[in-house]
């Protein structure tokens, strides 16, 4: 369930209510429970519109939902969570190394290296919506101008459509343009296809993947019809001397994925656990 929490203490009331609520359904005891899982939007670090929520920032909410719940919390980014999930239960099942393109109202990515999300040092890896792809192009909530979030997310679909982002029934209202192929609804599939074509060209030449998967909260017909959209891609260098080409395809889309990602996290989490690396010495 996606939802916004303006205040902290009533954001952790209600997931600890909503937690209280789910286990007395399903009957499913506390000890039965591997932990929690949350998704929101990353970097962490940052608040507004490229990142976590006003009066989010540094707030320990593993801790205090912890604490509320009597059970571990794991927090992940939307982006990364989304990318497990795939891992578990879509196409990425048997996949070491693949890409999952998160579109929300912004735009990130969840990076598989190796079996295991790389996150970088301060857990901001992925942020492929600050690739600029129009120099002098629109202004970012970051402070540049061109970046690929500017022309690849909700966000930027309801401006293309002429309406607020946060308009009642906006995913189904940009459902019904795509059906009735309304002139702007069809400039931004094809403006947002041609920036994301850099983008997938950046993923390719950077991260060598074996696929490259796109959802998040696009719905997944629209999802569909930008990768239509999106081909040809761009020639790169995995792709020359008869190299396979990554595919790509709808990944584990929306609505849901956030909370599809954020349910799938401890449990990968428990059965993936991230590999330590030893001590300096």
């Amino acid at each position: 369930m996606r939802f916004h929490v303006p205040r902290r203490a009533d954001g952790v009331d209600i997931l600890a209510d909503m937690v209280d609520r789910l286990l007395e359904k399903a009957h499913v005891s506390r000890d039965q429970v591997f932990g929690i899982g949350v998704a929101i939007p990353g970097p962490f670090c940052v608040s507004g519109p490229t990142g976590i929520g006003p009066g989010w920032v540094d707030f320990p909410l593993e801790e205090k939902l912890g604490e509320k719940t009597g059970l571990p919390v794991i927090v992940e980014n939307d982006a990364n969570a989304a990318a497990i999930a795939e891992r578990l239960h879509g196409a990425g099942k048997d996949l070491e190394n693949f890409v999952y393109v998160f579109i929300g109202m912004g735009l990130g990515a969840g990076l598989f290296v190796n079996g295991q999300i790389y996150r970088g040092i301060r857990g901001a890896a992925g942020e492929i919506g600050h690739i600029i792809v129009d120099p002098g192009g629109r202004l970012c909530e970051c402070g540049n101008h061109g970046c690929l979030e500017r022309y690849v997310s909700l966000r930027a679909a309801y401006e293309a459509i002429g309406e607020q982002e946060d308009c009642s029934n906006g995913l189904e209202l940009l459902e019904r343009k795509l059906d009735e192929k309304d002139p702007d609804m069809m400039a931004w599939l094809k403006d947002a296809a041609d920036k994301l074509r850099l983008g997938v060209l950046a993923l390719e030449s950077t991260l060598d993947p074996e696929a490259i998967f796109v959802g998040g909260i696009l719905p997944n017909k629209i999802t569909k019809a930008l990768l239509r959209e999106l081909l040809p891609l761009f020639p790169s260098i995995t792709t020359h001397g008869g190299m396979h080409e990554p595919h790509i395809q709808p990944g584990v889309s929306a609505p849901s994925a956030p909370a599809h990602g954020a349910a799938s996290v401890p449990i990968f989490n428990e059965f993936y656990p991230e590999p330590r690396m030893p001590r300096r010495t």
